[in-house]
């Protein structure tokens, strides 16, 4: 009777231990878990993605402010960059220089060194004189060693190209010296054998006829006029 009796109690005791798991399972695992949108999980539907409207859940650190860099003492104050619409505000009010409107080719002779230095002086007092005027290039004929390093280097100077040539081109029919080819907007001008170019030439930079008598040879030679 007692073996009995163990092993009904054994088997009440049992059934009541299976009882209290299945009572737990039923009413205590949702109060562990919390109320959740799915059953399984921990977190709402769309949690990472959704906006912290209430101000709960997971917030950001708060950033530290930048550090503010103050001046050594004694330092001078930092200067502020000009503002570009400003900088092309103060070129604008600038005034501009003047565009040349004419270009001037010169042909000159060597040989006689009097003659060429004299033309040169002429073409470099030309090319200083009038903004509108831009003498390009020189083109001397004859005998090299009467360019002297000085000629060289004024023309170096104003950028004005100097060069040596055996005729000058046959398509211009130049056969006095000095031969200017002057080039304004109403073409190709060539005077020759005139040393004062600056007759032919206005403030603007275009070219005028000068006075008959300029052309005339005088019978005596001179060193205005070479032939080449």
């Amino acid at each position: 009777m007692r073996n009995v009796s163990l092993a009904s109690i054994t088997s009440v005791c049992c059934q009541l231990g299976l009882a209290c798991i299945a009572l737990f399972m039923a009413f205590g695992a949702p109060l562990v878990y919390g109320q959740s949108g799915s059953p399984g999980s921990f977190y709402d539907k769309n949690y990472a993605g959704a906006p912290n409207i209430s101000g709960q859940g997971m917030q950001l650190p708060p950033q530290d402010p930048a550090p503010v860099v103050r001046p050594k003492e004694g330092a001078p104050p930092a200067q502020k960059a000009p503002a570009v619409a400003s900088v092309a505000a103060a070129n604008s009010s600038r005034p501009q220089p003047a565009q040349p409107r004419m270009r001037i080719t010169l042909y000159v002779a060597s040989n006689d060194k009097r003659h060429f230095e004299e033309v040169m002086r002429t073409a470099f007092k030309v090319a200083g004189k009038n903004p509108s005027v831009l003498l390009v290039e020189i083109y001397h004929i004859g005998d090299h060693r009467n360019v002297s390093d000085a000629i060289k280097n004024e023309a170096a100077a104003r950028k004005i190209y100097l060069g040596a040539v055996h005729r000058p081109p046959q398509r211009l029919n130049i056969e006095s010296s000095p031969a200017w080819v002057l080039r304004d907007s109403k073409g190709i001008h060539i005077v020759e054998g005139i040393m004062a170019i600056d007759k032919c030439i206005d403030r603007e930079g275009e070219y005028r006829e000068p006075e008959r008598s300029m052309f005339e040879v005088p019978a005596t030679p001179t060193a205005g006029v070479k032939s080449f």
